[in-house]
């Protein structure tokens, strides 16, 4: 299968075991999913843009661009479906097949994320028989954590906005089938919560820290389980000084 080797001359999918989708999908021809994330989404677009011509989905060359699109999930598989006739019209028998899928996360539930990917290689793979591609490759931008986690580590580019290269963590865990919380974690991020919440948070440490009580209801808001139990240790302090003051 022709891959993508290098993107802006980092190395991309070139040892990546890409036999495990066909052998335990029992799929009738080779299959890779290269993925382009991260925070810098202006540099990832541009460099989807020059994978392929700007315009409407394109059959020439076996290739098929999708771009983001303000659809649900049933249009999307509508959408996807609708292609196939076109891409017999101008696909040989043999030969590879690319799809540059931008952003299908648009407008998608967090179930629905997860199983795209899934359901459009079902769709070529009901339409085989008639389209018959030795190889089909998916590009896929994305900064879903659910879609990245149907790729394999070494076919996943990072391009995050900071100074230093935008190299991805190489001690980080594997992506395919990893959990969500640690593919996060290879976004340059302050924090994994939102910005609202994580100001908020910080202004209640604050408070507790100069001996200020926090009331149960406002610790009671606050989801992630460590940071509430310190937070109520801290206010338990705080109420033992307060009321030996008293």
């Amino acid at each position: 299968m022709v891959k993508l080797t290098e993107i802006e001359g980092r190395k991309f999918g070139t040892n990546a075991p890409d036999y495990i989708y066909r052998y335990y999908l029992n799929l009738p021809f080779n299959f890779s999913m290269q993925i382009l994330s991260g925070n810098n989404l202006k540099k990832i677009m541009e460099i989807s843009k020059s994978l392929v011509f700007l315009g409407p989905p394109s059959l020439e060359n076996h290739i098929v661009r999708i771009p983001a699109s303000l659809k649900y999930y049933e249009e999307k598989l509508s959408d996807f479906r609708n292609l196939m006739p076109y891409i017999l019209k101008r696909c040989n028998n043999g030969g590879q097949l690319n799809f540059v899928i931008e952003l299908p996360e648009t407008m998608l539930s967090i179930e629905e994320q997860r199983t795209i990917i899934k359901d459009y290689l079902c769709i070529i793979k009901d339409n085989i028989g008639k389209i018959n591609p030795n190889d089909v490759l998916f590009i896929v931008i994305t900064n879903s954590v659910f879609i990245l986690s149907d790729a394999i580590d070494e076919n996943v580019l990072i391009f995050n906005d900071i100074p230093d290269g935008d190299e991805k963590d190489a001690d980080s865990e594997p992506t395919f089938g990893g959990n969500v919380l640690e593919i996060l974690s290879r976004y340059e991020t302050e924090s994994l919560m939102g910005g609202l919440s994580s100001q908020i948070i910080q202004r209640i440490f604050e408070d507790a820290n100069n001996g200020k009580e926090i009331s149960d209801e406002v610790i009671g808001t606050i989801g992630d389980e460590y940071i509430r139990e310190v937070i109520t240790r801290l206010n338990d302090i705080n109420k033992r000084r307060n009321s030996r003051r008293q």
